[in-house]
C-alpha cells in the first residue's frame, strides 16, 4: 500500500493596516505566538515582496476599518485589484448586518467587532486562511435577502466581477462542482456557495445552468 505526503502547510503572514502604533503593539501582543506575522506597508517594494511569497504563504490583511471611514469602500477596491489573492479582515465597531453585508459583498472574508478582537481575532485568522468566512451565520442567512433587495433596487445586476468570482466563474464554465471548486481554490464549499451567490447576482442569471447557456456572452 502506498501513502502520499501531505503537502505541507503553507504559512500564514498577516498584514495588519494599522496607523496607530500603540493599537499595533495591542494587535501583535494578541497575535504572538498564534502565526507568523509582519506589518508591512502598500508601496511597491512591498508589492513586489508579495509576488514573490504568493505560492508560499497565504496572506490574511486585518484592516481597522475606522481608520478610513467612508473611504473604506475605495481602499477595500484597492486592495483587491492589487492583492486579489490576500483575504481580508476588517476591524471596527459594531455594526448592523447590512453593513456587515456590504463589506461582504466588496470581496471582506472576515468582521470582528472590537469588543471581541482580543478573544477571536486569532480564530478569524485561522479560519478565513483556510477558505472560510468569519462572520456571525445570521449574516450569511440575511445576505441571501439583503442582494435579493439590491437586485431590485439601485444594484447593476453586471457589475464587474472581483478577482476571485471570476476564477470561480471560469471553474464554473468548465463544469467543475461545487466540490472540485473548493478543492482548486483551497477554500471551503460554503464559501464557494456565497461567491456563487454574488456571482450571479451580477450577472442576472439563477443558477449555473444559465451561465453554460450563456458562456459567449458573458464572457464576452
Amino acid at each position: 500500500m502506498t501513502t502520499s505526503a501531505k503537502p505541507a502547510k503553507m504559512n500564514v503572514e498577516l498584514c495588519l493596516v494599522e496607523r496607530n502604533p500603540l493599537a499595533q503593539e495591542f494587535l501583535r501582543n494578541i497575535l504572538r505566538g498564534k502565526t507568523r506575522l509582519e506589518i508591512f506597508s502598500l508601496e511597491a517594494q512591498s508589492r513586489k515582496r508579495f509576488s514573490e511569497n504568493e505560492g508560499h504563504c497565504r496572506y490574511v490583511f486585518v484592516i481597522d476599518g475606522d481608520n478610513f471611514q467612508t473611504r473604506l469602500p475605495r481602499y477595500l477596491e484597492l486592495l483587491g485589484h492589487d492583492f486579489p489573492q490576500a483575504k481580508r479582515i476588517v476591524l471596527d465597531f459594531e455594526l448592523p448586518d447590512d453593513e456587515i453585508c456590504s463589506l461582504l459583498d466588496r470581496g471582506v472574508d472576515g468582521f470582528v467587532p472590537y469588543p471581541r478582537v482580543r478573544e477571536t481575532l486569532p480564530r478569524a485568522v485561522r479560519a478565513v486562511a483556510d477558505g472560510h468566512l468569519w462572520v456571525p451565520p445570521r449574516v450569511l442567512e440575511h445576505y441571501v435577502s439583503y442582494v435579493q433587495k439590491l437586485s431590485h433596487g439601485k444594484r447593476n445586476l453586471h457589475e464587474e466581477l472581483s478577482p476571485r468570482e471570476r476564477e470561480i466563474q471560469e471553474l464554473l464554465q468548465n463544469k467543475l462542482s461545487n466540490k472540485e471548486i473548493s478543492s482548486t481554490l483551497g477554500i471551503s464549499e460554503s464559501t464557494v456557495k456565497f461567491h456563487l451567490l454574488r456571482i450571479f447576482q451580477k450577472l442576472g442569471i439563477h443558477d449555473r445552468h444559465a451561465l453554460w447557456e450563456n458562456r459567449s456572452e458573458l464572457t464576452a
